[in-house]
Formats: structure tokens, C-alpha cells, sequence
């Protein structure tokens, strides 16, 4: 299975299409393959292409079209990582279970909650290091009355949807720095959001666009045994097709891969990359670290 979804995560990037350019007659070398330089004569660059997602330090790889258990009634008790990963969320109380839709976003498998007290949970392992990344791929059904929690790591690290319908980010704060505020515009649609704690910043992507930024990163060294994972709850009305955490902040080039390869499935376009400014240095110990 693991061999599957790596080969899945590297076919899901977008390849990169090099234009043929006019043969150059005059400046082109003889025996040199056509295509390869510009009409200049200058040779092509291509851009480097999206490295794979690097998965020794996924802490869990939600799919919803995937290691999902579902009852009869569609009710979903447990929803396991679909690659060697140790995190599975699971909920037994009844009243307390989300629902699964096999079109329930994009008109792909989902899991839904509904919006009272659906809410999933799941334990991880010790983590170690500042560094840190969440991404889903969800949608807003109804907005909340109040703010609500979507992922939640240890309680204190995470997303939250405000009753705008944009994003804030749950972080830990300094006692001894002014408050940080991490918030996104109102979501449209189906979203692929994604939060990064690390290099002395918090980030938050939306459909591949950072839409909110403070340079400091609080997140918590050290995550002790057993830390809680929570998906849902406190009003939270919407769809989850995919929820990915990863005990590192991915760099520009394979978020932007995971991103590409949520793109394709789920047929989610994506936007433009940071518009926001982005300078070093930045407050906050880069604490590299492992599960």
C-alpha cells in the first residue's frame, strides 16, 4: 500500500510541458536536438519538478476514498491512515459519529459532519521539534455560529473555522510577545488548506495561495505520549475528503506536490503562490525533529 500512494503522490504532480520553439537554423549546432534552445539560440531551462512528499515523518494520511469504516447506516466509527502512518481517528459514541458520502465533495468521497458535535479522535505518538504541517481538503456546508475547531493537535496546535467562514490558525502564544492573529477571507467552495508551522513563521495556504502569515512560530518542541487529535466538533458543518499531518513544515516545493496531487483528484484549482511578504529573519528556534 505504501508503494502505491508514493507512486499515487509523484503521478499526482502536475508534469511540466516544455514548448517547442521554432528551429533556429542560424544559431543551432549541427547534430543538436531540436527544441532544446530558444529562438535566441539561449538553451531551455525547465523548473525543477515537485519533489514527492517525503513520508518518514508523516504523523497521518487521511483519504476518505480509503481504510474507512462504515456502518450500514453510513455512520463512521474509524478512519485509519492509508499509508504506514500511526494516526487513526475513531469515535464509538453515537450522536457523536460522522457520516459518509460517496459524493460528498467534488463528487468524491467525504466524511460529514453535521454540524452539532460530530467529532473524530485519535492519539499520536511523542513528537519532537517545532515543525509542523496540516493540510486538508474540505468544504463548508454551514457556516458556524461561533469559531470551531477542524483539526486540533494536543489542543493547541491546529485550524479553526470562524463564523465568517475563514480560517485562523490555533497556535500556542508567547507570553512575552504581543498576541499573533493568523486568519484567511471567508473559504469558497471545496478547499485545499493547509497550515505550517516552522522556520519561524505560521502559514496558512489556501488552494496553494498563502492567505495568512505571522513571522513567529510557537509550536511546541516537545508533544508528549499520547498527544490528542481531533477532526470536528463545536459546530463544525462540512465535508473532509483528506486530512494530512506531518511532524516537519514541508518546503515550498513538495507542499506545493501535495497540493498539485489534491488539485488533480478532487479537481480543485489552484492559485497563485505567495502573495504575501516574506522575510528573514523571523522570531521562533528552528527545532528540527522526528515522531
Amino acid at each position: 500500500m505504501f508503494s502505491r500512494l508514493f507512486s499515487f503522490l509523484v503521478c499526482g504532480v502536475a508534469a511540466v510541458t516544455v514548448a517547442t520553439a521554432a528551429p533556429n537554423t542560424k544559431s543551432q549546432k549541427k547534430g543538436t536536438p531540436q527544441g532544446l534552445f530558444t529562438a535566441s539560440g539561449a538553451a531551455r531551462v525547465s523548473p525543477p519538478k515537485p519533489k514527492p512528499l517525503d513520508t518518514r515523518q508523516v504523523v497521518g494520511y487521511l483519504l476518505a476514498d480509503n481504510e474507512v469504516s462504515v456502518t450500514q447506516d453510513l455512520v463512521v466509527p474509524r478512519w485509519d491512515s492509508s499509508m504506514k502512518a500511526p494516526l487513526s481517528l475513531l469515535q464509538e459514541a453515537e450522536g457523536l459519529q460522522p457520516h459518509y458520502d460517496a459524493k460528498g465533495l467534488q463528487k468524491k468521497p467525504a466524511i460529514v459532519f453535521d454540524g452539532v458535535m460530530d467529532v473524530m479522535l485519535g492519539v499520536v505518538p511523542e513528537l519532537r521539534g517545532n515543525q509542523r504541517t496540516m493540510t486538508l481538503v474540505m468544504q463548508v456546508n454551514k457556516l458556524p455560529v461561533k469559531l470551531t475547531t477542524l483539526l486540533l493537535l494536543n489542543g493547541t496546535e491546529g485550524l479553526a473555522l470562524k463564523a465568517d467562514g475563514g480560517l485562523r490558525a490555533i497556535m500556542p502564544q508567547d507570553p512575552d510577545l504581543p498576541v499573533e492573529v493568523v486568519e484567511t477571507e471567508p473559504l469558497k467552495g471545496a478547499c485545499i488548506v493547509t497550515l505550517c508551522m516552522g522556520d519561524g513563521a505560521t502559514q496558512i495556504f489556501v488552494n496553494g495561495t498563502r492567505m495568512g502569515l505571522a513571522e513567529v512560530n510557537n509550536a511546541n518542541p516537545e508533544m508528549p505520549l499520547n498527544s490528542l487529535v481531533q477532526l470536528g466538533c463545536d459546530g463544525f458543518n462540512g465535508a473532509v475528503a483528506a486530512a494530512v499531518i506531518l511532524n516537519r513544515m514541508l518546503p515550498p516545493i513538495e507542499r506545493r506536490a501535495l497540493e498539485m496531487t489534491f488539485s488533480k483528484k478532487f479537481n480543485i484549482p489552484l492559485g497563485e503562490e505567495s502573495p504575501l511578504p516574506y522575510r528573514k529573519p523571523r522570531m521562533g528556534k528552528i527545532i528540527n525533529g522526528k515522531i
